[in-house]
């Protein structure tokens, strides 16, 4: 039971990622950065952690399918980083 609330919980993560990515027409540099900073203290609290350094600038909106696969490209290079 465990192991299928775990792959619930993560199921409806990625579910709410993704409705945040195709909500609006356009995703702007600022929410993606911001997503992706709550994505990495996500997935670092409470881990001893290598530094992580994240520059973002005001590039203009993205393309919500552009934003999730370069935030789902992101998670698996933090993840990955551990």
């Amino acid at each position: 039971m465990d192991g299928l609330e775990t792959d619930a919980r993560v199921t409806m993560k990625r579910l709410r990622e993704t409705i945040w990515a195709l909500h609006d027409a356009a995703v702007t540099t600022g929410a993606f950065c911001e997503r992706l900073r709550s994505e990495v203290r996500q997935q670092t609290h409470g881990r001893e952690r290598p530094t992580i350094t994240m520059t973002c600038s005001s590039a203009g909106d993205l393309a919500p399918a552009v934003a999730l696969y370069l935030y789902r490209f992101a998670q698996e290079a933090i993840a990955y980083a551990f």
